[in-house]
């Protein structure tokens, strides 16, 4: 019975992790392995990463370039993604970007 207690947490922590490939209504794909960024536009970026969330600064040559852009994950096949602009009043505008369909 001890034994579940740890199980049950690291499926949880696995539950909550923001790794994976993503994809926006749009049809833009990232994917991201612990603090690594795959950007839409074929770019790796490094970002911080905590339990639920990432943030990355937007590399030069992308969309939105030097902005910050935060990934949050808030279901199991779910993220909510904003980009922090300066002199914002409130929290920033987001999407919802899914899980993209596996593809063998």
């Amino acid at each position: 019975m001890g034994s579940t207690l740890p199980l049950a947490a690291s499926l949880q922590a696995a539950a909550e992790a923001v790794d994976g490939s993503w994809c926006a209504p749009d049809g833009r794909r990232m994917v991201v392995e612990g603090t690594r960024l795959l950007t839409p536009g074929g770019q790796i970026a490094q970002g911080r990463y905590s339990e639920r969330a990432f943030a990355v600064v937007i590399p030069e040559g992308e969309w939105l370039a030097g902005k910050t852009l935060w990934l949050e994950r808030t279901s199991p096949d779910s993220l909510r993604v904003s980009v922090e602009s300066e002199n914002q009043q409130g929290p920033p505008p987001h999407d919802r970007w899914v899980l993209c369909p596996y593809v063998s």
